[in-house]
């Protein structure tokens, strides 16, 4: 997992929520590019779009089938929910991905980590660039859900 090069986000972080609810408050994802995202995790080979377990109302969660979920249970953020959106007003979304891998992710500016379970918290993209990042993020949660030897398998450059 080291060796993996993540780009730093430009700018400012933006504002945050939380601890309850931790959402983006400033930066908004546009509506598109929300939807890109989301389009991208529905399509997942297993996966069921559903209410969230741990988040708001309007939450899009990310269910792996239960015969798929092979991963760690730190693949998870409840039950087999390895990943879900935020409703339109925020767009950020919480994800898992592989522990030496968060951290790098965290260092480059694209996460804050939850105040209190730890959970990542990935900004929503800004633009057609950042959006490419945080679908490729998702990918690696997904793969990291279905408890692949080595969900990183698409180098990041």
């Amino acid at each position: 997992m080291t060796g993996h090069v993540i780009p730093d986000r430009d700018g400012d972080p933006p504002v945050v929520s939380g601890p309850s609810p931790h959402e983006q408050v400033t930066q908004t994802a546009p509506a598109h590019l929300q939807e890109r995202v989301f389009q991208l995790a529905a399509a997942l080979p297993g996966v069921e779009v559903g209410p969230s377990y741990t988040d708001v109302d309007g939450t899009r969660a990310f269910h792996l089938s239960p015969a798929l979920a092979r991963g760690p249970r730190e693949a998870f953020l409840a039950a087999t929910e390895f990943a879900h959106i935020h409703p339109v007003y925020d767009g950020s979304m919480h994800l898992a991905l592989p522990a030496d891998f968060a951290r790098a992710v965290e260092k480059a500016g694209w996460v804050e980590r939850h105040p209190e379970t730890g959970s990542l918290l990935l900004f929503g993209p800004r633009d057609e660039a950042e959006a490419e990042l945080v679908c490729r993020l998702l990918r690696v949660s997904y793969r990291y859900a279905l408890g692949e030897p080595d969900p990183l398998e698409e180098p990041f450059r």
